[in-house]
């Protein structure tokens, strides 16, 4: 179920198959224990199929995805732990879109880059990052000397 969910996301049809699993391997022929896990995770699908609401709409329901996005930022920055995040974080929204070239054809960046300023960018970083230790000690030590 974990599997199929991850691989295909969550719609309407993993949805059914969920349901359908449940049924066959938790509530049937199951101690009372284990039929009660099974209702209580048949209405959780159940309540998911309703906020689907018959649409063909897929969610991601892992963690995989952040968790993949984190590395490759992680493997971009500098191997320097005092370095700590950059404003470099922002690409992270941005490398799901452009990972496969389909999708990246998609994208206007033009227009994208066009509406962003570097202020906003520094105002956004100087608000939401952490300082980062190596400039402070390198304006530290410019100013001793």
């Amino acid at each position: 179920m974990k599997t199929l969910c991850k691989r295909e996301g969550f719609g309407l049809r993993t949805n059914a198959l969920c349901q359908h699993h449940i049924i066959r391997n938790l509530i049937g022929n199951a101690s009372n224990r284990r039929a009660c896990v099974g209702l209580r995770m048949l209405d959780y699908f159940k309540a998911q199929a309703a906020v689907l609401n018959g649409s063909k709409q897929i969610r991601n329901i892992s963690s995989d995805i952040i968790e993949s996005d984190f590395g490759i930022l992680k493997a971009k920055v500098s191997p320097n732990k005092l370095y700590g995040f950059t404003p470099m974080i922002l690409m992270l929204p941005l490398y799901p879109k452009i990972a496969v070239y389909s999708n990246a054809k998609k994208q206007n960046f033009k227009v994208r880059l066009a509406n962003v300023k570097l202020k906003d960018i520094d105002l956004w970083a100087k608000e939401n990052l952490s300082p980062n230790r190596v400039v402070l000690r390198s304006r530290t030590l410019n100013n001793a000397s």
